[in-house]
């Protein structure tokens, strides 16, 4: 499995969309992170949990919060909440015998109270349904979440895991992952049973009849626990069969067009609404545009030249008007001249202009009316006024044109629907069929629940039983039969504790040495432990050094115990045989230089074949990253922007005094 991008958008710190390239290539399995305390180490790791494993996603910043209240704080605090959050990552991995494209996209908003998320996979490109609906499942086959520990941790929290109860747990959770051991369990168990019997018919009648009620208790109820098992399992499969009816059903009424069908109220009220709309802009396009005058504009030559003739027309008026007026004029100016004994040349020159000027004017009077309209009656359709108003058109056209697609539109979607009278009793199968599934699912609950009261019950009667015993054990056998069955049984309940604990041995035996052999080519001191033993009992782990002398865990420096978490994470994540990527924050928390040497040379390359890390400049500094550089593939620096608001990741390393080649 190779992760190849990851994209955080409005998640946590980070305020919009950040794409991120995890591909490696040959040899250089690690991709750096560098990022100082508070920039977005815990909140990628968190990001990369939750986009797998949703609502069980161990991400550090959730608490005791409930599943919606914690996505809504991981919205971007800068963002508006109705915007939401999402998470995508995209990998390969082998998938019988080829290999697969898948891509994960999980989203969510803050629009209201409850917050639900959504969750699309695709494979290769595909939107795949049954992904999407049951990856909760299917993602246990990619990366257990019960061994999610071995191959996503943080190394401030490592250290903890160095203490005997942590590493017990992680070391159980490892071991039980790689063996399964219920059959031995079940004949170990049966083994005892007969053993009880038998001892039963050891006592005295009394005691006999004592030990036999209870006895008789403990098997009424084991065999109405074992019943109530039964009737879980059966109607667990009633369950599974219900919800693929439901399932079954449901998809035949999507392609019945059910889905459709239910929104046929509101497509209704859609297209009722837009045939109002459209009415309405009807009316303004006949009243208000065709009334007035927008049928001028297709005669706006004809309207320039009736502007032309109408001021010809009222120029000819004036003239007309002041004819008789302008020669009486003439007259007394020529009158004026004579008396006053002006030369008569100019007299006569005087007299040749305004005979012009008064033929001009009478020309003027003779232009044909044919109009008779005022002066004025043209003013209101100028050319940036027409202009204005075939804007108007165009815009109440493409209007029109939007309204009418609009109404086609859905009056072909309500011509699509279904009929609901022929859909009803499909309906009514799907109602049935979730009623059933339901009240399976109740069904299941309430047995489990009698199961459980069952099981305290059976418990306390058998522990009343052996308490009984207990009391009566000191009583000689007086049966040979019953002495050579307890014989016989107390070997076979040897034998198979010796196999049990044999096979045990032999895989904590594997394990403790992958245990030593990692802690020992990460430390500076690889002679500090002769031997690491794993009890097959408890998974306590017990540390020897070269005396044979037991070395208590807390006895160790904090470095030390880091490292020693490391190496039982390393040595299970050996043992389980799983190809998956190794994402690791805080890397090298409280190591010395020379354990931080060890880790960058024998550790990191070799964890998996593909390693995040995500590291402060204070951990991998600038000596340790001229070393990891030859091994990396992808380089990042996540820095905070005041300005953006928002954590940034730009490609690259922390800028050190020297450079690297």
């Amino acid at each position: 499995m190779l992760f190849q991008e990851f994209v955080l958008h409005n998640f946590g710190i980070y305020k919009g969309r950040h794409a991120v390239d995890l591909t490696t290539g040959p040899g250089r399995p690690i991709v750096l992170f560098g990022a100082l305390n508070g920039s977005g180490k815990t909140t990628f790791l968190d990001g990369l949990q939750l986009v797998l494993y949703g609502k069980h996603a161990r991400c550090a910043g959730r608490g005791n919060m409930a599943y919606p209240d914690f996505l809504r704080s991981t919205i971007n605090r800068y963002v508006p909440p109705q915007e939401g959050a999402g998470l995508e990552l995209e990998f390969i991995h082998h998938h019988e015998g080829k290999w697969q494209t898948i891509r994960v996209i999980r989203t969510w908003n803050g629009r209201s109270e409850t917050t639900r998320e959504r969750l699309e996979v695709y494979c290769d490109g595909v939107l795949d349904a049954v992904l999407s609906e049951r990856w909760s499942e299917f993602v246990e086959d990619f990366i257990p979440s019960q061994i999610s520990e071995l191959f996503f941790f943080d190394g401030e929290k490592i250290e903890a895991l160095a203490e005997e109860q942590s590493a017990a747990a992680i070391i159980r959770t490892g071991i039980h992952a790689l063996l399964g051991l219920d059959v031995v369990d079940r004949l170990a168990a049966d083994i005892k049973i007969i053993q009880r019997r038998r001892r039963v018919d050891e006592l005295d009648p009394e005691a006999q009849a004592q030990v036999r009620a209870k006895h008789d208790a403990v098997v009424a109820l084991s065999d109405q626990a074992d019943a109530l098992v039964a009737k879980i399992e059966q109607q667990g499969a009633q369950v599974e069969e219900r919800r693929r009816a439901v399932a079954a059903i449901e998809e035949e009424y999507r392609q019945q067009g059910g889905e459709l069908a239910e929104q046929a109220n509101a497509i209704e009220a859609q297209l009722k609404a837009a045939e109002e709309q459209k009415a309405l802009h009807d009316a303004y396009l006949r009243d208000k545009l065709a009334a007035g005058a927008v049928p001028l504009l297709l005669v706006q030559n004809l309207l320039n030249s009736a502007r032309t003739q109408l001021t010809a027309e009222s120029n000819a008026q004036l003239a007309t008007a002041m004819l008789s007026e302008i020669r009486e004029r003439d007259a007394k100016v020529l009158s004026m001249l004579t008396q006053s004994e002006v030369n008569e040349t100019v007299r006569q020159a005087v007299a040749e202009q305004l005979e012009r000027d008064r033929q001009a004017r009478v020309t003027a009077t003779q232009t044909p009316a044919y109009l008779h309209m005022h002066g004025e009656a043209l003013a209101p359709y100028t050319a940036s006024q027409l202009a204005a108003l075939r804007a108007d058109v165009r815009e109440a056209l493409e209007r029109e044109q939007l309204l009418a697609e609009r109404v086609n539109d859905l009056e072909r979607t309500k011509g699509a629907l279904p009929n609901p009278e022929l859909l009803a009793p499909l309906r009514e199968r799907v109602d049935e069929q979730r009623r059933q599934y339901e009240q399976a699912v109740g069904a299941v609950a309430l047995l489990k629940q009698q199961h459980e009261d069952c099981v305290k019950a059976k418990d306390q009667v058998d522990r009343e039983r052996q308490s009984l015993m207990l009391e009566l054990a000191d009583q000689d056998s007086k049966d040979k039969t019953n002495k050579r069955v307890l014989r016989h049984a107390e070997l076979v309940e040897k034998s198979l504790r010796s196999y049990r604990d044999a096979v045990l041995q032999r895989n904590v035996k594997r394990l403790s040495d992958l245990i030593l052999e990692s802690f020992q080519s990460i430390t500076r001191k690889p002679k500090m432990f002769e031997r690491i033993e794993i009890s097959p009992v408890d998974y306590r782990l017990s540390l020897f050094d070269h005396s044979g002398n037991q070395v208590p865990s807390h006895q160790l420096s904090a470095g030390e115990r880091q490292l020693l978490a490391v190496s039982i994470l390393w040595g299970l994540s050996r043992a389980s045989g799983r190809s998956l990527p190794a994402i690791i924050d805080t890397p090298l928390g409280r190591l010395d230089g020379q354990h931080r040497n060890k880790l960058i040379k024998n550790y990191f390359p070799k964890a998996s074949h593909q390693v995040i890390l995500l590291s402060t400049d204070q951990e991998i500094d600038e000596d340790l990253y001229g070393k990891i550089k030859r091994v990396t593939s992808q380089e990042y620096l996540i820095e905070y922007s005041q300005e953006h608001q928002s954590s940034e990741i730009q490609p690259g390393y922390f800028t050190f005094d020297e450079a690297y080649s």
